[in-house]
């Protein structure tokens, strides 16, 4: 970034503006483009730290609300832009008004309204820490915070010549301050509030001033976090549908589990009942299940002892 220190002037003695740029088409949201006419040339503004920078700003601030997608807020009433020429076109003089007021980053009206839900045409998407944001086509996002957030930026061809800065923005009334912060729940980033200063004395030495001559700056704008759509009918059915079937299997499931615990109890009754012929009659009783020959029988018959009759078959 190129600093060249610039005059600072009576705001008294700064001319206005000789030209009043035409009047453009209220931003209409995604299929339009934002930055048409006088709202694509970079315009100065005041931005105070521990040096005063006069810095060239694309698109909206707050002498050019009509260049902003939403509706904004300023503490001060709108002024004609600070317009500027590259050192080719005007030989090194500078060219526009400053009218004696800052025009600094505006705040957007509402919260929320600092937010967008798409790009335009000629802007592009560029991630964050903590979302996306939009900055203009062949823009891209600054290091550090400028006038209270991260800006977009871009290397311009031609060095700008900065008009002289008002002394009411230099050590005045009108000077400003980047407090606050950069954070996607305050709109358009932070404010550039008004600190109101006495002027320098002889005992009183002002801050240096400087003009940024080779970027311009624009604000960035942060997209709004998408809405998760609702489930779509079909989705509904989908999920009816596998909860009921879901179900089904589940019960299925515990009938196989009944009837297998079931089949086990009824297999373990039928050996006790094998096992228990053993244990009343003891391990003498004979479990084979074949028929044996019985023992001879004898008899007695007046002190005579007679061999009974024995089942067997005689062989001849």
């Amino acid at each position: 970034m190129t600093l060249e220190t610039v005059t600072v002037a009576p705001a008294a003695q700064i001319p206005g503006a000789s030209i009043t740029p035409p009047s453009i088409a209220p931003y209409q949201g995604t299929t339009a483009k934002l930055l048409q006419g006088h709202c694509g040339q970079p315009d100065y503004t005041i931005l105070d730290g521990p040096t005063a920078l006069w810095v060239p700003v694309v698109g909206c601030i707050s002498s050019k609300s009509e260049c902003c997608p939403t509706p904004m807020t300023s503490d001060t009433k709108p002024d004609a832009p600070l317009q500027t020429k590259s050192t080719g076109e005007s030989q090194n003089k500078p060219n526009g008004n400053t009218g004696g007021r800052r025009a600094a980053f505006p705040v957007s009206a509402l919260p929320k309204q600092g937010e967008i839900t798409g790009c335009p045409q000629d802007y592009h998407t560029v991630t964050l820490s903590d979302g996306t944001a939009c900055c203009p086509s062949s823009y891209w996002l600054w290091s550090t915070q400028v006038g209270g957030q991260v800006p977009c930026y871009s290397s311009l061809n031609k060095a700008l010549v900065p008009p002289p800065m008002p002394d009411t923005l230099a050590y005045g009334e009108a000077r400003t301050s980047v407090s606050g912060t950069n954070s996607r729940n305050v709109g358009i980033s932070g404010t550039i509030t008004p600190a109101p200063l006495s002027r320098p004395t002889a005992s009183t030495n002002s801050k240096p001033t400087s003009a940024v001559v080779n970027i311009a700056f624009a604000l960035r704008y942060d997209l709004a976090p998408k809405e998760e759509p609702a489930l779509k009918s079909g989705a509904k059915i989908g999920i009816g549908v596998g909860a009921a079937a879901g179900g089904v299997m589940i019960l299925v499931i515990i009938m196989i589990f009944i009837k297998r615990r079931t089949s086990r109890k009824r297999s373990k009754i039928g050996g006790y009942e094998e096992a228990s012929v053993s244990q009343r009659f003891s391990s003498q009783v004979d479990m084979s299940r074949v028929a044996h020959e019985p023992a001879g029988v004898a008899r007695t018959h007046g002190g005579v002892k007679y061999a009974g009759v024995s089942t067997k078959a005689v062989d001849p």
